[in-house]
């Protein structure tokens, strides 16, 4: 059985998304381990625990695969948005920042023209 991960990709209406860090100095999206028939409880929990935050699933935006720890993994990523709370971190964390996400030159192509 392949190890599924659930991430959580927290936006704002700017457009910025939520990143945290770990202890190791490492960024990412709040993030947990699943049972495939779970993931939407388990991405709010995972948000809930991590950061503090109670937010509302949207939907999948993502299916990702990876290698961790010398095995292959899947993450779905999830679009989220803030329900209510204020940023508490966990033990686990150390910091967080809100990201603009960067534009590339491929993402204005207008079509038709």
């Amino acid at each position: 059985m392949r190890t599924i991960y659930v991430k959580a990709l927290i936006v704002k209406k700017n457009g910025s998304f939520l990143m945290i860090r770990n202890r190791k100095g490492e960024w990412d999206v709040p993030t947990a381990i699943t049972d495939k028939k779970k993931s939407h409880v388990t991405v709010k929990e995972a948000v809930k625990k991590d950061c503090g935050l109670l937010v509302d699933v949207i939907k999948p935006v993502r299916l990702a695969t990876l290698v961790k720890d010398g095995k292959q993994a899947f993450a779905i990523i999830f679009l989220c948005n803030i329900k209510s709370g204020t940023i508490k971190l966990s033990k686990d964390y150390v910091a967080s920042k809100w990201v603009m996400p960067e534009k590339e030159e491929e993402d204005y192509i207008e079509v038709g023209k």
